[in-house]
């Protein structure tokens, strides 16, 4: 049995309404709406012990993305050709954002609670000046 009871609040992606059906950015406003009720769920755990965390995971290669950019683009090579593109050089797997969860109910991670953990290979605040922003509109 676990020391601390958990819980791990991990957002679903936002819809953009310009067309592509799932994307990795989400207007600070959703952003905000979202880290706030994760807060919410934290205070009202907080006095019976139990430790919220909220995962923001990136850009995954699930079966579903897969298959969503696979239909969408056609070309079997759009996984390495996006990896490429990211600082690790490669989508997030599914059984490493397990095991994130995993380390965040488990005893090992100790008091951590509170925490909104960017899982998506990117720095924040780490920029010389803006945050990169997409090249173009999307289609």
């Amino acid at each position: 049995t676990f020391k601390y009871k958990s819980t791990v609040y991990i957002p679903k992606p936002s819809r953009n309404p310009k067309g592509q059906k799932w994307t990795t950015f989400t207007p600070p406003a959703t952003t905000l709406c979202r880290r706030y009720r994760g807060r919410v769920l934290l205070r009202r755990s907080q006095r019976n012990r139990i430790r919220v965390n909220q995962l923001d995971i990136g850009w995954m290669a699930s079966d579903k993305e897969r298959a969503i950019q696979l239909a969408e683009s056609g070309d079997p090579n759009w996984e390495a050709k996006a990896g490429a593109g990211l600082p690790l050089g490669r989508l997030l797997d599914p059984a490493e954002v397990a095991k994130a969860v995993l380390w965040m109910v488990s005893d090992d991670s100790g008091v951590l609670t509170g925490s909104v953990i960017h899982y998506d290979q990117s720095v924040w605040g780490a920029y010389d000046s803006q945050a990169p922003g997409p090249a173009a509109p999307l289609q």
